[in-house]
């Protein structure tokens, strides 16, 4: 079961890099439509692989494992800010606040995943 969680949380990071690739670069970007979609929650397919992505993964996956997909995702929060940054695409608030956040994740995954 471990698998399939694993899987379906891998499937919702590709389906988000391939939604980054294909929204517009200018400066009406928006993270939020970019990670979730502008659909309801329940309208859209991506947010309920990523919720049932993440029960089943926080049910049975080691908590050293979970922590590393974690840090995968911050890795990827990163990258994509760091391009925006770069690139000059949408504004300058959000992008540093998404980073902060990926930041963030990134350092308490590093902690869990090379302290336990």
């Amino acid at each position: 079961m471990k698998f399939v969680g694993i899987i379906l949380y891998a499937t919702w990071l590709l389906l988000l890099l391939l939604r980054y690739a294909n929204i517009p670069k200018e400066t009406s970007f928006s993270y939020s439509r970019t990670f979730f979609g502008s659909l309801a929650w329940y309208r859209n397919i991506r947010n309920l692989i990523l919720i049932t992505a993440l029960f089943i993964v926080e049910l049975y996956l080691p908590i050293k494992s979970l922590y590393l997909l974690f840090l995968i995702t911050g890795i990827v929060i990163l990258a994509l800010c760091i391009n925006n940054l770069r690139l000059r695409i949408g504004r300058f608030l959000p992008t540093m606040t998404t980073f902060i956040f990926g930041l963030g994740i990134f350092i308490i995954s590093c902690f869990f995943v090379f302290n336990l």
